[in-house]
């Protein structure tokens, strides 16, 4: 493009809208920053506008606020005197307090701008001064707005258990950041796992076998007794409580409450998938079997019984309920489809649910050519008849 054309005005304000970062590619851009509606109109558009902008357009207040809203970052590259404007900075900080890292140094050092920027985003804490990353009611503040926050105190407040304790409460996955001393603390662990269970990871070995703390930690999620001493993974009050909350906690059991009975059942009452971490006898046995169908039928890849037994049980699920949705059976995984087209290749999951529902003429596997004659009847056929059941 010739010059004539690189420098008209119009040429160039069609770059700027089409191109947000064009600016290094068109010869006069300065008269074109001047021209905030312009502007405007591309920073919501672009991110990285500033980085190329004229000291003009990057110490136009509407501008640069316009343009931190798309791309908080953007900030960084406002002017020198803009990043020092208190009044502006504080109205940036209360929607978007991590904007505190791109400020003046004296602004970092504000208590009440800094206070307002932790109040909306904790993290802001590690762009603050030393001194108020000292300062314990601007800690506090952070702590409460994200537990993460604390790693950014000063050693001191790190050590301070009112603020641990804080941190914890609001994230109790904070605990992984604190001290072996309190990681060994039996309130501040007990505030982290009522929290979030997982933090029972991060708590001492004495801690992770204290039956009152990992009771709390199974309730809130019942994934934490994998993290619990193997002495309370045999305990048969906890790991209940565990499946309770999560049926798969049944995996992190010991050997012998995955053989029991009442164990496992509780488990696939809830999820009928949890049969794969029952002992192989469960695996085998009728009752145990039969509640995981009547939860989930796709359990039965991990009944260990004949297949004329398999069949005979899946028979018995279907008279018990008539609550039985077509998805249970598989269905919902064969009928996606792409541009109006089924599959190429269909397979249902289990051959022993097509011999239940009694089509055993039915193929388990069967290509495109067979899904309009076949498939989308049959499987009309069932769902009519177990809506009318």
């Amino acid at each position: 493009v010739d010059d004539s054309v690189r420098n008209d005005e119009a040429f160039n304000s069609q770059v700027l809208r089409e191109l947000g970062d064009g600016l290094e590619f068109v010869n006069s851009p300065n008269e074109l920053l001047a021209n905030t509606n312009i502007i405007k109109e591309i920073v919501g558009r672009y991110d990285s506008f500033l980085v190329f902008a004229n000291d003009h357009i990057r110490s136009h207040v509407d501008v640069v606020k316009e343009a931190i809203k798309c791309c908080p970052k953007e900030l960084k590259y406002a002017s020198e005197a803009l990043r020092a404007d208190r009044d502006f900075i504080l109205e940036v900080v209360g929607y978007m307090g991590y904007a505190l890292r791109s400020v003046s140094d004296t602004l970092k050092s504000d208590p009440e701008v800094v206070m307002i920027a932790v109040q909306q985003c904790g993290s802001a804490l590690e762009h603050a001064s030393e001194a108020l990353r000292a300062d314990r009611d601007i800690v506090m503040a952070a702590v409460k707005e994200n537990g993460f926050a604390l790693p950014y105190a000063s050693e001191a407040l790190r050590t301070d258990k009112d603020i641990v304790l804080a941190a914890v409460n609001q994230n109790g996955l904070a605990l992984q950041r604190v001290s072996d001393e309190f990681r060994a603390n039996e309130e501040i662990v007990m505030t982290a796992v009522k929290e979030c269970g997982y933090a029972l990871g991060y708590a001492s070995d004495a801690l992770k076998a204290n039956r009152e703390v990992v009771m709390a930690a199974v309730k809130e999620n019942g994934y934490a007794l994998g993290y619990a001493s193997d002495a309370l993974k045999a305990d048969r009050a906890v790991v209940m409580a565990a499946v309770k909350e999560n049926a798969y906690a049944l995996m992190d059991a010991s050997n012998e409450l995955s053989a029991d009975k009442d164990v496992v059942k509780l488990a696939v009452k809830k999820d009928g998938l949890a049969l794969q971490f029952a002992s192989d006898e469960l695996m085998a046995n009728e009752e145990i079997v039969l509640e995981a169908l009547q939860q989930n039928l796709k359990a039965i890849r991990y009944s260990k019984l004949g297949g004329e037994t398999n069949k005979r049980l899946l028979n018995k699920v279907r008279l018990m309920s008539k609550f039985v949705k077509p998805e249970a059976f598989g269905f919902d995984d064969f009928l996606q489809e792409d541009n109006n087209r089924l599959n190429k290749d269909l397979l249902l999951t289990n051959e022993h649910v097509v011999d239940y529902l009694g089509y055993s003429d039915l193929p388990g596997l069967f290509v495109n050519k067979h899904a309009k004659d076949v498939y989308l009847p049959t499987v009309k056929k069932i769902t009519n008849e177990l809506s009318n059941d």
